[in-house]
């Protein structure tokens, strides 16, 4: 696709514009073809696979374009909550525990008490790996 970026751009942009015009998507670009794809471990065991979605390029490349164009007006007009840390340029699920490590370690530092309760998504593992960063803090976990 990349080869040819230059000869498809034309009659992608009209499929493109005829699509938004339309609010409709071309019918091979909502099919996709889930695969197995190997994880780790033995071949001959099913749950060593994940399923992932093979998906339509030009759909690929329509919706990044939009996702582009709709976080960059999100993000220049201030529309996000500077909490939110998914699917942000510069954001993750890393800077995110680490922002919240620095406020929890800050409300101690200030003299607040502080109780941590996990829930729903978060597991006994994860516990264990957020102790080691911030020994000092009593977490109970909930499930």
């Amino acid at each position: 696709m990349k080869e040819c970026a230059y000869d498809l751009s034309q009659p992608l942009s009209l499929i493109f514009q005829q699509s938004f015009d339309t609010g409709t998507l071309p019918a091979d670009w909502r099919t996709a073809s889930i695969v197995p794809i190997i994880k780790k471990g033995n071949r001959t065991d099913k749950t060593n696979y994940r399923p992932v979605s093979l998906t339509s390029v030009p759909c690929k490349i329509m919706e990044s374009l939009i996702k582009g164009k709709l976080m960059n007006f999100l993000e220049s007009n201030d529309l996000l909550c500077r909490a939110q840390h998914g699917f942000r340029s510069g954001r993750s699920c890393l800077t995110n525990l680490l922002e919240t490590l620095e406020n929890w370690t800050k409300a101690l530092d200030e003299g607040y008490g502080l109780d941590v309760h996990c829930t729903e998504h978060c597991t006994e593992d994860y516990g264990r790996r957020l102790l080691p960063l911030c020994p000092h803090l009593c977490i109970f976990l909930v499930t």
